[in-house]
């Protein structure tokens, strides 16, 4: 009760904050438990609560076409932008050439990381990194030329890595502030 005060929620029913103990506080380990009531959620993630506002739900179809260097994302999922450097990054030539989209999440998705051997899923590159279950939904999948390329904030995939003194660009992800507060 005292967190969702300091945080200017207006208090839930008993029900809700039962149900908040029970089902979000009390929660086997292993899951991202959630409980929604009103325009709000608490979350659990590696044993913290999370108020957020709701978040929108994500259409797994979307695709984004990326021209220019900026790129708005559906859903309020933020915003790409493509920032130039040597060596790093994504070669500009290739950039250039192709045909960039964004999407999300479907499932199955793998990616190769430089330094690693074979390629992994991007759900269990996600969860090596502890990345919270409703930023794993959101976060931005680039693709040139309907080839995974990186996962915008995270990784590049190794067969897309500028070589050294190669003119290239960073994939910078401005994610949106989905938190309104923690609570460890």
């Amino acid at each position: 009760r005292y967190w969702l005060k300091c945080n200017d929620v207006t208090m839930p029913s008993s029900k809700i904050l039962n149900e908040m103990v029970e089902g979000v506080v009390n929660a086997i380990n292993d899951k991202s438990p959630v409980l929604r009531w009103h325009n709000l959620e608490v979350r659990r993630h590696q044993q913290c609560l999370y108020l957020l506002n709701v978040l929108p739900a994500i259409s797994m179809g979307d695709v984004t076409y990326w021209t220019g260097n900026r790129c708005s994302l559906p859903h309020s999922a933020g915003e790409l932008e493509v920032l130039p450097t040597v060596g790093e990054g994504v070669s500009k030539d290739v950039w250039a050439s192709s045909i960039v989209t964004v999407r999300f999440r479907r499932g199955g998705e793998k990616l190769k990381i430089e330094g690693r051997e074979g390629t992994k899923r991007v759900k269990k590159l996600l969860n090596e990194q502890s990345v919270p279950v409703w930023v794993r939904q959101r976060v931005p999948l680039v693709y040139i030329n309907d080839e995974l390329a990186a996962v915008a904030g995270y990784w590049i995939d190794a067969s897309f890595i500028a070589k050294p003194n190669q003119q290239s660009y960073q994939i910078e992800w401005r994610q949106p502030n989905f938190l309104l507060t923690e609570f460890y």
